[in-house]
């Protein structure tokens, strides 16, 4: 969802559907970068890394389900990166505890209006 606001903050929402398996207390890394809307064009920041937001969770049981995990991105993170409003994609990575990619969902479009 676009153009939610959190705690007087304006940006986007992403809501996702979940279920881990066998990675029950071990830390999990979620991710999501941003491409351009041609999902090969990686979006950078002004140090030429690719722009990304993510956050670790830890799986409390052996099969963990989130039906409705929601992670909120402010709209003022790509512009403090000199991207504005437009159509871009971005990737969902799941990594493990080492960095290992257990999932990747691509391509998933979005236009942003700051």
């Amino acid at each position: 969802m676009q153009n939610v606001v959190v705690n007087y903050v304006k940006g986007m929402m992403i809501h996702l559907y979940m279920e881990m398996n066998s990675l029950k207390g071990k830390n999990v890394k979620l991710l999501f970068k941003f491409y351009r809307a041609d999902n090969k064009t990686k979006l950078v920041n002004m140090y030429g890394q690719q722009v990304e937001f993510g956050t670790f969770l830890k799986p409390a049981y052996d099969s963990t389900v989130w039906s409705d995990y929601q992670y909120f991105i402010p709209y003022a993170n790509f512009t403090m990166f000199n991207h504005y409003g437009g159509k871009y994609t971005f990737d969902v990575e799941v990594l493990d505890e080492n960095n290992n990619l257990l999932i990747r969902a691509e391509n998933v479009p979005v236009t942003l209006y700051f």
